[in-house]
């Protein structure tokens, strides 16, 4: 006779607990996910609708955290049509030099590197957020189903 025969449970309720922490850090995790929709949507509009021009790079910085280093550039850049831009040039993975240019899709006022990173961002968290409605039906579902088999 096992241990939880003695006591009277089943051995499956004993795990219980641990898989309701282990969803809701799942639940936690897509909704940390899904917060990459507002930050990557103007990125992604730019990828899909600006020009891909060359950008000059004016000057670059970079800050440090932990050991993690973030760089910055700014730039210059002309579109198609002879508008000219300038401002920060998002996406920069390292320390430019000056006069340095880049493939950068931009519109007038923004200009992203030419990067499948910002689309598949994008797509990530969509489909992190698609999870996360398609868990809360469920969920709303079995609720239903037992409040009426209560009944």
């Amino acid at each position: 006779m096992s241990k939880h025969a003695k006591r009277g449970r089943q051995p499956w309720r004993i795990a219980e607990p641990y898989r309701t922490r282990f969803r809701m850090v799942g639940v936690f995790a897509l909704i940390a996910v899904s917060l990459l929709i507002p930050g990557y949507f103007g990125k992604v509009v730019v990828y899909l609708t600006g020009d891909r021009v060359a950008a000059r790079v004016h000057n670059c910085w970079s800050t440090s955290y932990r050991g993690n280093s973030t760089f910055y550039c700014n730039g210059t850049w002309q579109l198609r049509d002879g508008t000219q831009g300038s401002g920060l040039l998002h996406g920069v993975a390292q320390r430019y030099p000056e006069g340095a240019e880049l493939a950068v899709r931009a519109t007038s006022d923004t200009a992203i590197t030419d990067s499948l990173r910002w689309p598949v961002d994008f797509g990530i968290g969509c489909a992190a957020f698609a999870l996360l409605m398609w868990l809360a039906y469920r969920f709303a579902r079995r609720i239903r189903s037992r409040r009426a088999s209560a009944e």
